[in-house]
């Protein structure tokens, strides 16, 4: 006996001598294989064999690319039957694409320590480059003595390849103890994008819908529409076409982003069967419904929760996915600890079946984290997949960590297509906040702008929707359009309101606080974020946000509420150890968060501490968060220009400079004046305006300027901003240019005239108000 499994999800058991359809006809010597995944596991008896070999020589007559793998005394080995699979592989002539694809996995195979992603990359090039020739079928003798990692890379292959078909044909002996993981691994690499439906219902159904659902994920949705249409015209009773209906429900709340569309297709499916309500793609549904007409938050996770509960042993994968998604989202809105301790529960009792993407969000839980564990493997995964949905769950749930090329990339292709809409507003909600923080503000607010009116079009009022005015009305307040920072003020309160999600209900009294701080009216903003969490939970906000931890050090601070600032510095003590950033208040540690900066630049704040700012200051690569390090200039010359010791009055003004500069590039003009406030203060003449050669510079030249001032190489440079070295070269022969010098000593003349002469700003040759008045001449 021969059991095949599927792309579709189910076992079905066919005898050796009669597979036609899913693997090898041996006697018209061709190869049909569906679109996805088809494990074979056979018998490893001598009918078995010669079935098997029969069925091979077949497939390599028709033309297929076949890799077979006999166990040797080293096939146990790590790799080993991958090596041993790639050694005798024999190519047709002619066919230059496959020949070379062999050669590099062959080479990646054979190094000392393989990157399985890597691996997993060349056999995908491999498959597709054959694909011409014909099928791809693999081989495995002995399935029970097979290595793990090479069934983990085998695993990864059918994930890339679920549009492709290909056959994995496995034998061992009937008494053989196989592990069990191995076969799960590979076998639901594929099964999971089908809607999971019993075996005898209607497999050509499930097969359709099937299709239908790659098709979406893929962008083609006149097909999905007619592959979905004809799977429920074939349903054969009313159940399976009320399952099909909610799934499809499912499926679209989180791809098209069209409510009005799942609420249509949700009627359908009660139409079809009454009991379809209860299925756990309904509820998916209706949670995203939910989130858009206004239903309280804890109801919905309590929904998705008993969803999970009652249907996990008989759900596929992808529905297993979607309502974790569904509750992480649920989560993120409320930003509530009961909420997020049912997302915790749910995952660890899901165990292996829970999907990478969850288990890192769930230990991130409702708290910022730099890097929660597993995320640096899971966010290489990004290198390596298609697949929207999933790129935007590695995305959000790693949104606390490090984010490397692959972060961004992945979330551009999807932004840049529009397509999933829903993936693409989520995309935006990710792009705008990093631009926020990277202080390319134009771009955060045209990509915010944009996902707003994506969301008008689509009908997504969903948590997507808020948090994109959230984000707007930070920028606004920054920039001191306080009466629209005000309106994405007060939506972001009715939606919150309406919902019972009180965490971000105090986003919105933030936006307002954020406006008092630019106005410099620090006691008003100090009056509202207290409210938020008075006595021992003040402060509270900046557990949820980083982002929030500078504003309620500078209004606590600047307030002169010694009982807030205490509570305040032991909150963000314990913040920067749990991110694992404690040592950085020594000196030591060296994170690469935004987290760990916003934190230790608040906590310098609320000490008043001049090496804490410093330190605060040399944090590596401290110019990435532009407008928080302008920010602590700021404090610290507040603070230097209180002390009034000798040489503080210089460095206070160079700090100044160095803020306003940041500012005006910014346009952050309340913070700016601020800034001139400061530096009349110190009995500086700012002048009437800074240089009006910078000010032409694009936002990317006038970081390159400042980076290399810094004495940053161009390699350097381009490391840092994801750029070639001849690019950075370019911008910078265009900065000498509109600023009149011909090298970087000219450049760090206009831009840091303190260091050019030594770093001594309080020296006779070139007093403080000189100095500042010079560099905005």
């Amino acid at each position: 006996m021969v059991s095949v499994f599927p792309g579709s999800g189910w076992v079905e058991s066919v005898e050796v001598d009669s597979i036609e359809v899913g693997s090898v006809d041996a006697e018209s010597a061709t190869v049909t294989l569906p679109r996805g995944l088809t494990l074979i596991v056979g018998d490893r008896t001598r009918a078995s064999a010669q079935g098997i070999d029969a069925a091979v020589a077949a497939a390599r007559r028709s033309g297929a690319l076949v890799l077979r793998h006999r166990f040797t005394a080293d096939g146990a080995r790590p790799f080993g039957a991958l090596q041993s699979l790639l050694h005798h592989v024999v190519l047709p002539t002619g066919v230059p694409e496959p020949r070379i694809a062999l050669r590099r996995v062959r080479r990646l195979v054979g190094s000392h320590a393989p990157d399985v992603l890597a691996v997993i990359g060349g056999l995908v090039e491999l498959c597709r480059a054959a694909e011409p020739i014909g099928p791809v079928v693999v081989l495995l003798n002995d399935l029970d003595l097979i290595d793990r990692a090479s069934a983990n890379v085998l695993a990864g292959v059918a994930r890339r390849l679920h549009d492709q078909p290909i056959a994995i044909v496995a034998t061992a002996s009937a008494d053989a103890p196989i592990d069990h993981r191995i076969v799960t691994r590979v076998r639901r690499s594929t099964a999971d994008d089908s809607v999971a439906i019993p075996p005898d219902s209607c497999p050509d159904t499930t097969e359709a819908t099937r299709r239908a659902l790659a098709e979406l994920r893929s962008g083609e949705i006149d097909r999905a529409a007619n592959e979905l249409e004809g799977a429920v015209g074939a349903a054969t009773d009313s159940g399976t076409r009320g399952r099909l209906l909610a799934a499809a429900a499912g499926v679209a709340a989180d791809l098209t982003g069209n409510l009005d569309q799942v609420a249509l297709l949700l009627r359908q499916a009660l139409s079809a069967d009454r009991s379809a309500s209860t299925s756990l793609e309904a509820q998916v549904a209706y949670v995203h419904l939910g989130l858009g007409d206004g239903s309280r938050l804890t109801t919905l996770a309590q929904s998705i929760a008993a969803g999970l509960r009652d249907h996990d042993r008989i759900a596929g994968r992808w529905v297993l996915d979607e309502a974790l998604w569904a509750m992480f989202l649920v989560a993120c809105s409320a930003e509530c600890d009961d909420i997020w301790e049912m997302f915790r529960n749910k995952t660890s009792w899901l165990g292996d079946r829970c999907p990478p993407w969850a288990r890192v969000a769930a230990s991130a839980a409702s708290t910022v984290s730099a890097g929660p564990p597993g995320a640096t493997r899971v966010m290489r995964t990004l290198a390596h997949t298609d697949d929207p949905a999933q790129i935007i769950r590695i995305a959000f749930a790693t949104r606390g960590g490090e984010r490397d090329y692959w972060w961004r990339n992945g979330l551009e292709r999807i932004w840049s297509r529009r397509y999933p809409t829903a993936s693409a507003i989520y995309a935006g909600v990710m792009l705008s906040a990093d631009a926020l923080d990277a202080g390319d503000w134009r771009r955060a607010e045209s990509i915010a702008s944009e996902g707003l009116g994506l969301c008008g079009n689509r009908d997504h009022h969903s948590c997507s929707e808020v948090w994109m005015h959230h984000l707007l009305g930070i920028l606004d307040a920054h920039r001191g359009h306080h009466s629209t920072a005000l309106e994405h003020s007060a939506f972001v309160t009715s939606w919150s309101t309406t919902r019972g999600a009180h965490r971000l209900r105090d986003r919105a009294v933030h936006i307002r606080a954020a406006c008092a701080l630019a106005a410099d009216h620090p006691r008003r903003a100090h009056r509202l974020l207290a409210g938020l969490g008075g006595g021992a939970d003040y402060g509270i906000l900046a557990d949820i946000d980083d982002r929030t931890a500078v504003d309620l050090a500078e209004a606590a601070q600047r307030a002169d509420d010694q009982a807030h600032l205490g509570v305040l510095r032991k909150r963000l003590t314990v913040a920067l150890d749990r991110i694992g950033a404690g040592d950085m208040a020594s000196g030591i540690g060296k994170p690469r968060s935004r987290a760990a900066m916003s934190y230790l630049a608040a906590l310098a704040i609320t000490t008043s501490d001049v090496d804490t700012f410093a330190r605060a200051l040399a944090v590596p690569d401290s110019d990435r968060w532009p407008f928080v390090t302008a920010r602590l200039r700021l404090a610290l010359a507040r603070v230097l220009s209180g002390r009034r010791a000798p040489g503080d009055a210089g460095r206070a003004a160079e700090h100044l400079r160095q803020a306003a500069l940041t500012f005006q590039l910014l346009d952050a003009s309340p913070w700016l004046a601020q800034v001139r406030r400061e530096l009349r203060t110190l009995g500086v003449d700012v002048g009437s305006s800074s240089r009006a050669g910078f000010v032409r510079l694009s936002a990317t030249e006038q970081r390159i300027a400042e980076m290399a001032s810094s004495g940053r190489t161009n390699r350097e440079i381009a490391a840092q901003l994801v750029m070639s070295p001849s690019t950075v070269s370019t911008h910078l022969h265009h900065v000498y240019r509109v600023l009149g010098v011909r090298s970087r000593v000219g450049l760090r003349e206009v831009l840091r005239p303190a260091q050019v002469s030594g770093g001594q700003s309080t020296s006779a040759s070139r007093s403080p108000s000189r100095e500042v008045t010079d560099s905005f001449a």
